[in-house]
């Protein structure tokens, strides 16, 4: 009798919620409910999968240029340092710039390979660039090479020539021109990438705030059912009663008889 009691008073007080709520209770009494549920359940599931992949692509691919980036400044370096040791030996002929550029040329090996796998993985223009890097890196090394070839074998005058050579200058400028080019088109990937995503979370948050409302709703309905279920429950016990005991009285009334 309470509940019976308060409800006009709540209608009164919220009538836009109980208008919202009657329509969810009558919606969810209709067949199609059930399957238009699982839909929306498996669409939120598809629409919260998708953006977990595209944020997970997103991290993955702005690791990957952050140490390309550092892998490409890293192979710079590492010339500078190779063509340090070469000069170095020229001056003093020193074999201790002999084995420290033979270090620096391992190392070197290595920080290109990396450098390629990166820019082979951005498509066609990646795929040039890499091989463009593989070329100038060599040419630059078979330079070096040659310089100290000529110096170890007594012919200082032709090696300090060839080092003076300005074609191998512009090898060195042409390959900065290369990295940066192709670090700059995989950034400007990178930012697509990351706005598509912004999209993405915006629909995953109304996708979440959706499932949030449609679970609400259904927990009413089903706590509106339960309520109705425990009140009609308690009224009829005491209808069971009575009659029980009518049907008591009679008995002994009939046996008395």
């Amino acid at each position: 009798m309470k509940n019976e009691a308060s409800s006009p008073h709540t209608e009164l007080m919220f009538p836009q919620f109980d208008g919202i709520k009657l329509f969810a209770e009558g919606w969810l009494k209709t067949r199609f409910a059930l399957p238009v549920i699982f839909v929306l359940a498996a669409a939120l599931l598809w629409a919260s999968e998708t953006t977990h992949s595209g944020t997970s692509a997103a991290l993955h691919g702005g690791i990957q240029l952050t140490d390309a980036r550092i892998k490409s400044l890293r192979l710079l370096q590492l010339l500078t340092e190779a063509e340090t040791a070469k000069y170095a030996y020229l001056v003093d002929g020193n074999p201790a710039q002999i084995a420290r550029y033979a270090a620096l040329k391992t190392e070197l090996k290595a920080s290109v390979g990396e450098v390629m796998a990166f820019f082979a993985e951005q498509g066609a223009s990646g795929e040039a660039a890499a091989l463009k890097v593989s070329d100038l890196t060599r040419l630059k090394l078979d330079h070096i090479d040659r310089t100290l070839e000529l110096a170890q074998s007594g012919n200082t005058a032709a090696a300090v020539q060839l080092a003076k050579d300005e074609r191998y200058g512009v090898t060195r400028s042409e390959l900065r021109g290369v990295l940066d080019a192709q670090l700059a088109e995989a950034a400007l990937l990178q930012n697509q990438t990351r706005t598509s995503i912004y999209k993405a979370l915006d629909l995953n948050r109304a996708a979440v705030g959706l499932l949030t409302f449609s679970t609400l709703l259904s927990l009413l309905w089903l706590v509106r059912q339960l309520s109705r279920r425990t009140a009609s429950a308690l009224c009829n016990k005491p209808r069971c009663s009575n009659n029980a005991s009518i049907s008591k009285l009679k008995c002994n009334g009939a046996q008395r008889a």
